[in-house]
C-alpha cells in the first residue's frame, strides 16, 4: 500500500553521531534568535500581556542559551551541552500560542458581529428615509 515504506530512508537523511558542540550552540542560539524575534512583536491578550510575554520569551532565550539561572554552557571547549528543557518550551510556546489564538479569534468574532449591527441599523434607516 502506498502509506507503507517498503525502503529505507537515504542514508544521508539520518545522523548517526550525535551533533557536534557547535552545531548544538548555533541550534541553540537559532532557537534563541527565534525568541527574540517573537517577544519583538508580542501584543496584549487576555492571557498574558506584551511585557509579560516579553519576560518569559527572555527567560526561555537564556534558557535555550544554558544561561539559566546558576548555569553557564561551557560549549566552546567542546564539553557536554546542558541539558535544555525543550518540553518545557515546546509546551510554554504552545499554550502562548493557543492563548493568542483565542484572543484573536474572539476579537474578529466582536468585529464581525459590530460590522452586522452596523449595517443592520444602516439598512434599517435607509428603509425608514423611503
Amino acid at each position: 500500500m502506498f502509506w507503507t515504506r517498503t525502503s529505507a530512508p537515504p542514508s544521508g537523511l539520518l545522523q548517526s553521531t550525535p551533533p557536534t558542540a557547535e552545531e548544538h550552540r548555533s541550534a541553540s542560539e537559532s532557537i534563541a534568535e527565534l525568541l527574540t524575534l517573537y517577544a519583538k512583536f508580542a501584543f496584549d491578550t487576555e492571557h498574558a500581556s506584551a511585557r509579560e510575554t516579553r519576560q518569559s520569551c527572555s527567560d526561555w532565550s537564556a534558557r535555550a542559551l544554558g544561561a539559566a539561572p546558576g548555569r553557564r554552557a561551557k560549549l566552546q571547549d567542546g564539553s557536554e551541552p546542558l541539558r535544555v528543557d525543550w518540553s518545557g518550551l515546546l509546551s510554554f510556546f504552545r499554550e502562548h500560542r493557543q492563548g493568542e489564538y483565542t484572543s484573536v479569534s474572539s476579537a474578529r468574532e466582536d468585529l464581525g458581529e459590530t460590522v452586522r449591527a452596523f449595517s443592520r441599523v444602516f439598512h434599517e434607516m435607509l428603509q425608514a428615509d423611503n
